[in-house]
């Protein structure tokens, strides 16, 4: 008969087996969400120094230089630090303030760097700038007050419930996946998954 030690460590044992296998990478379901993405290759992408140049010249172009002249042209760099959801809200909430109170702050934006939930918070506003500028006429969180617009739409994309997607992943194909020779996806992507359903429910994209 087996013993409680015995049953005890047999549990440690295929607990440990199954934290060690969610750990992994899902490198393959990756590289092709990036392929179907069309995401650019890095070395498609412009230099630094190319990217600056046609950054600044759009702005030559457009009018935008002259208008300060003599005074300098204002130029934002955005560094999101990482911090879960709470650090997402943070970024984008703060960028969306910034939006709110004067709608020219995007146009001074080189580059926004972020990691983990700064990232994501940078993707979220990057979205509803996107949709703005192309369709905002019809994007549902959109439609708020001018001046409360941007911080409006980061609520509504941003208040979901991002929880109970990755539990039922976990509970589900990732346990499933963790003892079969499957490929189910995992919470890592049910989570994605969630973010994206968000973003495309609060702004009207089909």
């Amino acid at each position: 008969a087996l013993t409680q030690a015995t049953l005890i460590a047999l549990f440690a044992s295929v607990s440990a087996s199954i934290a060690v296998d969610f750990m992994k990478p899902s490198a393959a379901q990756f590289n092709r969400r990036l392929a179907a993405n069309k995401v650019t290759e890095v070395s498609n992408r412009p230099s630094p120094e190319n990217f600056v140049t046609r950054w600044l010249q759009a702005r030559k172009q457009s009018g935008e230089i002259a208008r300060f002249a003599p005074r300098p042209y204002p130029i934002y760099l955005v560094a999101a630090e990482g911090g879960g959801l709470r650090a997402a809200y943070w970024t984008e909430e703060s960028l969306a303030q910034l939006q709110d109170g004067n709608p020219d702050f995007a146009n001074h934006i080189l580059v926004i760097s972020g990691v983990s939930g700064g990232s994501l918070g940078a993707a979220v506003f990057s979205s509803i700038l996107k949709t703005d500028r192309t369709a905002g006429s019809v994007a549902p969180c959109l439609r708020a007050v001018a001046n409360t617009r941007f911080s409006h739409c980061t609520q509504q994309i941003l208040e979901k419930d991002f929880l109970a997607p990755v539990t039922a992943a976990f509970l589900t194909s990732d346990l499933v996946s963790s003892v079969l020779p499957v490929g189910a996806p995992r919470r890592g992507i049910a989570l994605e998954k969630s973010w994206a359903a968000s973003v495309r429910s609060s702004l009207g994209i089909h």
